[in-house]
């Protein structure tokens, strides 16, 4: 199938140059809780969008991320639909692809759960996101589990950068593994995650030429 007649790129900045161009995917509203849902729309929106074949394993991860995050949406936001939509740059072979809510944002819901057991819990929105984002911390029953964040950050110190905004907090991690946090004039209400996989060759199945769609 020629992919070019699904969808159409938009440009972005200096529109001579094609990577700029992306191909985008619809916004959607999904039920937290529907995984068959979500799954159906990595499958036949964003996996299908893409103009190579990702190997399974990456396939996995990315879903596996999504869900993660979908999962902590209605376990610990209180927020029963998510929101979802993104971007692939094939030309600087990155997959960009947000998650969205307005329920309970992370910083909100970290100090709730920090001042049942300690007094000493940070101001900083970042260092609450921070701490979400460690193994073995959970606002479920603080200080046991986890969240899952860190497992999230863990794939994504391998495939790319992960950047989480929620409430006050902006707290990215870089594909160089370093971090950069910020306190926003203005709060998020919720929480959005945005993951941006850098598709290295390696994470592509070899294919028939002929069938990959060039630029």
């Amino acid at each position: 199938m020629d992919k070019r007649r699904d969808d159409h790129p938009f440009r972005y900045g200096n529109a001579s140059s094609s990577i700029y161009r992306a191909y985008t995917f619809p916004y959607t509203e999904i039920s937290s809780n529907a995984l068959s849902d979500i799954n159906n729309y990595i499958d036949s929106i964003v996996f299908n969008k893409l103009n190579k074949t990702l190997v399974h394993a990456t396939e996995q991860r990315f879903k596996e991320a999504v869900f993660e995050i979908a999962d902590n949406t209605h376990i610990h936001s209180n927020s029963n639909q998510i929101y979802m939509y993104g971007q692939h740059f094939p030309q600087k072979q990155s997959l960009a692809f947000t998650i969205a809510d307005n329920g309970i944002s992370i910083p909100v819901k970290v100090n709730n759960a920090l001042h049942a057991y300690t007094k000493n819990v940070s101001s900083h929105d970042t260092d609450l996101i921070d701490w979400a984002t460690k193994q073995g911390n959970s606002t479920k029953d603080v200080p046991a589990a986890g969240l899952g964040l860190s497992d999230i950050i863990n794939t994504m110190k391998q495939l790319g950068e992960l950047t989480i905004v929620s409430n006050y907090g902006y707290w990215k991690l870089n594909s160089s593994n370093t971090l950069v946090k910020h306190h926003l004039n203005f709060p998020l209400h919720g929480t959005l995650i945005h993951f941006n996989f850098l598709l290295e060759k390696n994470f592509y199945t070899p294919t028939d030429n002929s069938a990959i769609l060039s630029f």
